[in-house]
């Protein structure tokens, strides 16, 4: 929105406020409407009246299906659903929010190969769809060694780092288990975040960590708001998920010239990894033991896979080179043309 602020005028609808950092930002560069703070007339007013003054009607993910159907009673613009989901959650644990988005949706883009052939699954024709891969947004950061300290890890230890916001079965902590318990060397720590502390989870993992001699060397965190700083940290970034759509971590360590390391049946990353060239791809929890106990002292092929990265992340994956495919989706519908090319 900030990069396209000179040619696009903006109103942004959220169901409610969570973050009041997310809030202020928007609230910057154009007016916000949350829903649930809304009294009834003016939910009546929204819909009545408002809504059909839009050129168009912007959904950021399917999460978005319950706004779209309080506000489809009298849509009369074009809208277009931006996808981030895995063809997973759109085929289970959405598939209801899915389900309506299609009844409302007029196109769609998609963050990634894999979640483009899960809409078009759904009966979406092709020339509704338009792949757009995640975008970078740049960033300063410095080695934060506080970190490190908070953690008790030692300053010279090969940090492998995993950031979810819940690490839940999808995100699969207990992949990444496996290959810490085939790690011999004792230099070697593991960082992952999205586990509730209190959670009956925690305890049991603890639990199974401490039988394999592992309580100090894998640390389970809470979330994070400071994830460029943990990522700045690590010396190897892990995506243990089962499917990802697209991560944007990924992104971000790359950037960092942190490599990035994942298994090679999550369609999303290996999209965009290259074995031994953009990043490491394994198929096992044995392989991926062994690519991080050998990535310990070759540093030298760690520094040249990262060095690509970055720079394809610089080619493919910045805010303006993006920016100007989404422009042009919505030049697209403006004119009638298809948004798929």
């Amino acid at each position: 929105m900030k990069h396209r602020k000179p040619d696009l005028d903006f109103d942004l609808l959220v169901e409610e406020q969570k973050h009041r950092e997310l809030y202020n930002d928007f609230s910057s560069i154009c007016k916000v409407i949350i829903y649930k703070e809304l009294d009834y007339y003016k939910k009546l007013n929204l819909i009545r009246r408002s809504i059909p003054e839009y050129d168009l009607i912007y959904a950021n993910s399917i999460a978005s299906s319950r706004l779209l159907e309080i506000i489809s009673k009298r849509v009369n613009s074009p809208v277009i659903c931006h996808v981030h989901e895995s063809s997973d959650v759109m085929n289970n644990r959405r598939i209801d929010s899915m389900k309506e988005i299609i009844k409302t949706a007029d196109y769609y883009v998609a963050v990634s190969k894999s979640v483009y052939e899960g809409i078009e699954a759904f009966g979406i024709e092709r020339k509704k769809i338009r792949l757009i891969h995640n975008f970078l947004i740049p960033f300063t950061t410095v080695k934060n060694h506080q970190i490190r300290k908070q953690l008790n890890i030692p300053n010279d230890a090969f940090v492998v780092g995993t950031l979810t916001a819940n690490a839940d079965y999808n995100k699969a902590p207990r992949r990444a288990i496996e290959v810490a318990k085939r790690i011999t060397n004792k230099d070697i720590y593991f960082v992952f975040s999205g586990l509730d502390k209190n959670s009956r989870k925690h305890t049991m993992i603890r639990r199974e960590l401490s039988e394999h001699g592992l309580e100090k060397n894998f640390i389970f965190i809470e979330p994070v708001d400071n994830p460029i700083d943990y990522i700045n940290m690590f010396d190897m970034y892990f995506i243990s998920s089962m499917v990802e759509s697209f991560s944007l971590t990924m992104l971000e360590a790359g950037a960092m010239k942190t490599p990035v390391l994942s298994f090679d049946d999550n369609e999303g990353p290996c999209e965009i990894l290259h074995n031994d060239v953009t990043g490491l791809l394994v198929g096992s929890t044995k392989e991926a033991a062994e690519v991080i106990e050998r990535s310990v002292t070759d540093t030298a092929r760690l520094e040249i896979i990262s060095d690509n990265f970055c720079r394809e992340i610089g080619k493919h994956f910045e805010i303006n080179h993006i920016g100007e495919k989404v422009h042009d989706v919505i030049l697209n519908i403006a004119s009638g043309k298809p948004v798929n090319k």
